[in-house]
């Protein structure tokens, strides 16, 4: 592959390159075509996807989300296949797919993901409802949790 502006043979190496994701501009290292004579860079088809990964990656960690290696080794950790997360998560594996090839996991689904896979933030969150419920302990798993309609004493 020749470079477009003075024809040199390009070379695989890695360099910083701009990247936009959801209308933000990030520069990430990135594996591209690289001209020795004038600096030209461009990225061959091949390296399109691992660049788009680093991109969104680099948005996740400005929003404070989880990379999508993040999620893969949380997954890993828990030594769950992508069906058995998705399953654990009650998403769709198409979800845990996507989040690991690089798009962008929406901030709720981020909080779930660290809720139901990380001891440290079920119990932040544990800690965040009891400040809610005014110290209160919080409702038992499976219980009504006061949500629904009581039933009445007649009906007893």
């Amino acid at each position: 592959m020749n470079c477009l502006r003075c024809g040199s043979q390009l070379e695989k190496s890695t360099t910083m390159m701009d990247g936009e994701y959801a209308g933000e501009r990030y520069r990430v290292p990135a594996e591209a075509m690289v001209c020795p004579n004038c600096g030209y860079a461009t990225l061959h088809a091949r390296q399109i996807d691992a660049f788009s990964t680093k991109v969104a990656d680099a948005y996740r960690k400005h929003h404070g989300l989880l990379t999508s290696s993040e999620i893969r080794k949380i997954r890993s950790r828990l030594g769950m296949s992508q069906e058995e997360f998705a399953a654990h998560l009650s998403v769709g594996v198409a979800s845990v797919k996507r989040w690991e090839l690089g798009k962008v996991q929406e901030k709720s689904m981020d909080d779930l993901v660290r809720i139901k896979c990380s001891l440290a933030s079920a119990r932040q969150n544990v800690a965040r409802l009891m400040v809610l419920n005014r110290g209160q302990r919080p409702v038992r798993a499976g219980s009504r949790g006061g949500l629904g309609r009581r039933r009445s004493r007649l009906a007893s």
